[in-house]
Formats: structure tokens, sequence, C-alpha cells
């Protein structure tokens, strides 16, 4: 009693060899395809955290921008020079600045100037809807020259997000 047999082993070796693979194929499929549903959702979490990292990121630039320009008079100078620094043909010019930043670039306004040969002419205006430290271009052509701190962060931010 208490022994087994040679042929029970060997009958039982055989019926293991003839398993149902068919369920096991099954199950296989359903982990493959939750294991790509969960892949998804990683992804579209993944991009939704980049997304909220950006616009972090430019809250920060954002405000950092601000504060420079709040602690540094000047900052209106470099932006005059960069609207004048696109003009592609002899034109003359408006300038828009914040009417803080008017006194400085109308004492800085001509040495700016003569380092650009396609600006024949620039008269500055203050335009109070601009923020301090920002600049707006217009040619007696019609164009227009944008270097408004907001409008540039828009355009890098418009650039980092999906």
């Amino acid at each position: 009693m208490g022994m087994i047999r040679r042929a029970d082993l060997e009958g039982c070796a055989r019926n293991a060899l003839v398993m149902d693979l068919g369920d096991l194929g099954a199950r296989g499929e359903a982990l493959v395809a939750e294991a790509n549903r969960r892949a998804e959702e990683i992804d579209g979490m993944l991009q939704a955290a980049r997304t909220e990292i950006v616009r972090l990121a430019a809250e920060i630039a954002s405000r950092v921008t601000r504060r420079v320009v709040e602690l540094d008079a000047s900052a209106v100078l470099p932006q005059i020079e960069a609207v004048l620094g696109v003009v592609a043909r002899p034109s003359r010019m408006t300038l828009m600045v914040h009417p803080d930043d008017l006194a400085l670039a109308e004492r800085e306004l001509p040495g700016i100037v003569s380092r650009f040969d396609l600006c024949r002419h620039a008269e500055l205006r203050a335009d109070p809807s601009l923020e301090r430290g920002s600049c707006v271009a217009f040619t007696d052509e019609g164009g227009r020259v944008d270097a408004d701190i907001t409008s540039q962060l828009d355009r890098v931010l418009a650039g980092l997000l999906p």
C-alpha cells in the first residue's frame, strides 16, 4: 500500500505532457493587452507631467523676468536694440515703451540708433499698456516688431508646449 508503482508515475508524466495550452495563450494575450493599456496610461501621465513642468518653469521665468525689470531700469535698452536689429530695410520707426522707461530711452536712443544703419529715424512714445522693460515698434510702412516681455515669454512657452 504505501508504494508508488512505476506504471503510475509514467501515466502521470504522459498526462502532464498533453495539457491544454489554449488557456495559457488566452491568459498571455490578456496580460499583454493589460500591459499595453497601462503603458498608454503612463505615457499620458508623463505627457501631462511634462506640460505642467514647462508651465511651472514659464511661471518662474515670468516672475524672475519681471523682478529683473523692476530692479534694472535699463532693461528696456536691450529690447530697443532687439527691435532695431530686425529692421530689414531703411525705415522710420515709432518705438513704444512704458512711461517709466521713457526718460532713459530718450537719453540713450541716439547712441543706440547710431549703431543701426537701416534705422533712419526713431521716435519714442509712452504706452502705459506695455510692461516695464518692453518695447513695441511700428515702421512707417506699417510693420510691427514686438519686444514686449510678456509676448516674448508667451512665444517661448508656445514653442515648448504640445
